[in-house]
C-alpha cells in the first residue's frame, strides 16, 4: 500500500519490517536505525539507500543494484548477497556475521574498521576493494588454523591479485 501511495518521509526510518519481500526500494531511502528481520531485497534497484545503524538478521539481497550506499555501523548477521553488483558501497564499522556473497560484482566496496566474522566470498569480481587491511576478519569459534584460513580465503577472494606469500617469488 505504500508503495502505491508514494511512500511517507520517514517510511523506512527506525522501523521494524519482519519476513518483507523488497522488489521497490526509493532511491535514497533513509534505513537508518531499522530493523529487517528475515527480509529479502530482491530484483531491486537499491541506490543512495542509507543502512546506517541498521540490523538486518537472515536477508538476502537476489539479484539486487546496489550503489553508493552505506552500511556504517550496521549489524549483518547470516545475511547473503547472491547474483547482485555492489558498487561504491561502505561497510565502514559495520559487524557482518555468517555472510556470503555469491556470485556478485564488487567495485569499489569500503571495509573501513568492519568485522567480518566468519564470512565467505565466492566467485565475485572484486575490484577497487578499499581499507580490507584494516578489517577484522575472524571466525567466531574457530581454531586459530580455521580462522586464518578463512581470513586467506576472504582475501583471495577480494584481492585476486594478490598472491600467497609462499607463490611469491624472489
Amino acid at each position: 500500500r505504500a508503495a502505491k501511495a508514494g511512500f511517507p518521509p520517514d517510511f523506512f526510518r527506525e522501523s521494524y519490517f519482519d519476513q518483507v519481500t523488497v522488489y521497490c526500494l526509493p532511491d535514497r531511502a533513509d534505513c537508518n536505525f531499522s530493523v529487517f528481520q528475515n527480509c529479502q531485497f530482491a530484483v531491486c534497484r537499491v541506490q543512495d539507500v542509507r543502512f546506517d545503524g541498521a540490523s538486518i538478521y537472515s536477508g538476502e539481497f537476489h539479484t539486487a543494484q546496489i550503489g553508493h550506499t552505506t552500511f556504517f555501523a550496521a549489524t549483518l548477521a547470516n545475511t547473503h548477497f547472491y547474483d547482485s553488483s555492489l558498487n561504491w558501497v561502505s561497510f565502514q564499522q559495520a559487524r557482518l556475521k555468517s555472510c556470503n556473497t555469491l556470485d556478485c560484482t564488487l567495485r569499489n566496496v569500503g571495509f573501513l574498521n568492519a568485522v567480518l566474522d566468519g564470512c565467505s566470498y565466492g566467485r565475485v569480481d572484486a575490484g577497487h576493494i578499499r581499507y580490507l587491511d584494516t578489517a577484522t576478519i575472524t571466525q567466531g569459534g574457530a581454531t586459530e588454523e580455521e580462522c586464518a584460513r578463512n581470513r586467506a580465503e576472504v582475501l583471495r577472494s577480494l584481492r585476486p591479485g594478490l598472491l600467497p606469500q609462499r607463490n611469491r617469488t624472489p
